[in-house]
């Protein structure tokens, strides 16, 4: 099925990427690159369940705002919003 997905640069190069780690609407999760996409993370999961639409900024302090929609049943119950500071070594 297709799927939104959403990437973003911080001030600092790194990369993020917000995606579904599945090929169903669920188990939303980001992944950073700190080489401009030539490697990533492993997947920080921000939300196991059904989830769909999201959106990913940079924050100054180099950690990352996503909101996405997610439920229990659904994707499209609710919209949330999550802080994440991916480790320092992140590839």
């Amino acid at each position: 099925s297709l799927c939104q997905a959403g990437a973003v640069m911080a001030a600092n190069r790194s990369l993020a990427f917000v995606s579904p780690n599945s090929l169903e609407r669920r188990s939303l999760a980001l992944f950073v690159s700190r080489d401009q996409g030539g490697s990533w993370s492993s997947p920080h999961l921000l939300h196991e369940g059904p989830s769909a639409y999201s959106s990913v900024v940079a924050l100054g302090d180099g950690s990352f705002a996503v909101l996405y929609e997610a439920g229990d049943k659904d994707p499209y119950e609710t919209i949330r919003f999550t802080r994440v500071k991916p480790p320092s070594h992140a590839p």
